[in-house]
């Protein structure tokens, strides 16, 4: 069914974004997920709709800056402006679980 599909779509994209940010905690690794574009996707799961998916992205984020090599592009990417906007008050309930993620 369509709807099925959908589910196991939404699965998969949170299984793969799992394991970006599990490589995001090797610190040599962080410099090649940026390279492949994982900046851009952590601007993108921020946006997203789906709470997981933002925190994730928060979280991926996180995990990039860490690396000094890193924040330059972070700045100039657009995550800084995403950051800085994920920051503003959240849904009720979110509090806790965004300031978490973006720690």
């Amino acid at each position: 069914s369509a709807g099925g599909s959908g589910i196991i779509a939404g699965g998969v994209r949170r299984s793969a974004v799992n394991s970006l940010v599990a490589l995001s905690v090797n610190f040599r690794a962080r410099v090649e997920l940026r390279r492949q574009g994982a900046l851009r996707l952590s601007v993108d799961l921020l946006q997203s709709d789906e709470f997981y998916l933002r925190r994730a992205g928060g979280t991926l984020a996180c995990n990039l800056c860490l690396h000094p090599d890193n924040k330059p592009e972070a700045v100039r990417s657009g995550l800084l402006r995403q950051m800085l906007a994920s920051t503003t008050p959240p849904k009720p309930g979110e509090e806790e679980d965004v300031a978490l993620a973006l720690a």
